[in-house]
């Protein structure tokens, strides 16, 4: 059985925080397929196409898909809480500003 969920999560902390990601062993468990981890590594994490294409009614989503996608921004929503949160307000309206360039 593949390792999908953690696979995938070091692929985005790749692409979010590059400084972190250094700093991270490959996990030893027998479910982690480190031969693909290795592979994309030595292929510069490669992108692959959108697997499915929205029909022309929906084109936006087709470009959404495709937009890079923007950084995270953290905020402090709550006067007494010290805890960050991800802006999710600005991340939106970041992706659809890209989206429509």
């Amino acid at each position: 059985m593949l390792c999908y969920p953690y696979s995938r999560t070091l692929s985005l902390c790749k692409m979010c925080y590059e400084r972190l990601f250094d700093e991270i062993s490959m996990p030893k468990h027998n479910c982690f397929f480190a031969d693909f981890e290795q592979w994309q590594s030595k292929n510069n994490y490669p992108k692959g196409e959108i697997f499915y294409k929205y029909p022309p009614k929906l084109g936006l989503m087709n470009k959404i898909l495709a937009t890079k996608i923007p950084k995270v921004s953290l905020h402090k929503p709550y006067e007494n809480d010290k805890k960050l949160y991800k802006d999710s307000e600005k991340f939106a309206k970041d992706l659809s500003f890209e989206a429509m360039k």
